[in-house]
């Protein structure tokens, strides 16, 4: 009996040991079928982790900075075969050589059951920039695992050897490297130029084309479909939990600007927002955050959404900062600097769509130069109320904590209330038209005509300058 157990355990090694030769064996073959200098990257996959060998050929002379994925552990170099120091986070190549990094990258349930990796290679950066390089990546796992691997594009080879499932992919140096891990339950699949769909409820094919970017010649996206998983958008990659169009629009353009940006989970506030501004799909929860979209929502005319979704697609994204950018292309749109994403991401309370007026503004009979500026909010030009007044040696005076604001100017008395339809110039009582007196930012602000109107100060205005005497 002893003997017979014996036989089985030794059975049962050379089995995996042929597994591995076989999968070896595979590797090898394709790796002479291709005979490019593309970086190599492959994976094992073991039960709470992932082995990475990533192969890099002909390396140029430089000193190179060496940026590993952050989850990656037990990390080695070796160059030409031999290990080789990353002193500093950086190895220097004192003539062209190969270089090669081995990792362990820990497996870990993200969204219920879903592993998804938006990088998995090492990235080498010299003075002149980030080395460009194309991949080819192989996934090696035990058929015992019960899931399987997948892309943005299907894998130019798929395999089994032995207790071994094989998978090989190749991605261009502008493609990022997205793999997912997902679970072999979804019984509907489709592939449509660029787009890879599994799902757990039959694809309709032409809600996933209507859907895509006129603005881009190629979208490359993995799209999970289940209604019994919590969504979620990355960079090529989006859970979905129904097929509507409106979302798969909506997640195509929230992958795309993600793309484009250093990204942090503490940003995706504004992605909310935009997914609800243009394709209405409900996705803000927040109480101050829809407040904030509702501002948006009030700044933009209807015609102007559909310039935003074009210019969030073909906008020429030079700055990481993604709420930098999105002040930017909002700037674009409303033709006026504003610092709407920015004021917001840094208040403790929603503050509306406004911007600065950049004309030169003059004051006083000698013409003196302000060292402030007009804003515009809904499209009309506001004066900053202190500034003006302090200005023009007019006394201010802000009573019942900022509730009302007395002025005195050339013997007449006005008092303002931010809050109420109404102001008084000694006593007698005027209408306060609406928008006439906003609180932008924690700063009062006046329309510029209603502050001609009421204060003896004419207002002149060219495209350049704003004149007030």
């Amino acid at each position: 009996m002893q003997k017979i157990f014996g036989i089985i355990i030794i059975m049962s090694s050379i089995s995996v040991l042929l597994a591995f030769y076989h999968w070896s064996a595979l590797d090898e073959t394709t790796s002479e079928a291709n005979q490019t200098q593309d970086d190599r990257i492959r994976v094992m996959e073991h039960e709470t982790s992932l082995s990475v060998t990533h192969s890099m050929y002909d390396i140029p002379t430089s000193t190179y900075e060496v940026n590993f994925p952050e989850e990656a552990e037990q990390r080695n170099c070796y160059l030409n075969d031999e290990p080789c120091k990353v002193t500093d986070g950086k190895v220097e190549m004192e003539e062209r050589g190969n270089l090669e990094f081995t990792y362990l990258y820990p497996k870990k349930e993200d969204n219920e059951a879903l592993f998804y990796i938006d990088r998995l290679g090492v990235e080498l950066q010299s003075e002149e920039g980030t080395l460009e390089r194309n991949f080819r990546v192989s996934m090696a796992s035990e058929k015992n695992f019960s899931n399987t691997w997948a892309s943005f594009n299907p894998p130019i080879l798929e395999s089994e050897r032995e207790n071994i499932n094989y998978f090989e992919w190749t991605f261009e140096s502008f493609e990022p490297l997205v793999l997912l891990q997902i679970e072999e339950l979804y019984a509907h699949y489709n592939h449509i130029d660029g787009l890879n769909i599994y799902s757990t409820i039959p694809i309709d094919q032409q809600l996933f084309e209507d859907s895509k970017s006129p603005f881009l010649e190629s979208q490359n996206h993995l799209f999970v479909i289940d209604p019994d998983k919590s969504e979620t958008v990355q960079e090529n990659f989006s859970l979905l939990n129904t097929m509507e169009k409106r979302k798969i629009a909506s997640h195509l353009l929230q992958s795309h600007i993600i793309s484009e940006h250093q990204f942090e989970e503490s940003n995706r506030w504004m992605l909310d927002i935009l997914s609800d501004v243009i394709f209405l799909t409900e996705q803000v929860n927040n109480e101050q955050v829809n407040a904030v979209k509702n501002h948006l929502l009030d700044g933009l005319e209807e015609h102007e959404k559909g310039q935003l979704i074009e210019l969030l697609y073909t906008y020429d994204y030079s700055n990481p900062n993604m709420v930098e950018s999105m002040d930017e292309i909002l700037s674009v749109l409303k033709g006026y600097q504003t610092s709407f994403f920015s004021i917001n991401n840094n208040s403790k309370s929603s503050v509306p769509l406004y911007g600065l007026d950049q004309r030169e503004v003059e004051i006083g009979e000698e013409n003196k130069r302000s060292e402030w500026n007009q804003v515009i909010y809904r499209d009309n030009s506001y004066l900053p109320l202190a500034e003006v007044v302090d200005d023009f040696d007019m006394n201010l005076v802000a009573l019942n904590a900022g509730n009302e604001l007395f002025i005195e100017f050339e013997g007449k008395r006005y008092r303002f209330y931010p809050n109420r339809d109404m102001y008084l110039i000694d006593e007698e009582r005027h209408g306060l038209q609406n928008n006439m007196l906003v609180n932008l930012n924690e700063q009062i602000f006046i329309e510029s005509e209603s502050f001609s109107n009421i204060f003896p100060f004419e207002i002149t205005t060219s495209s350049e300058k704003v004149t007030i005497q």
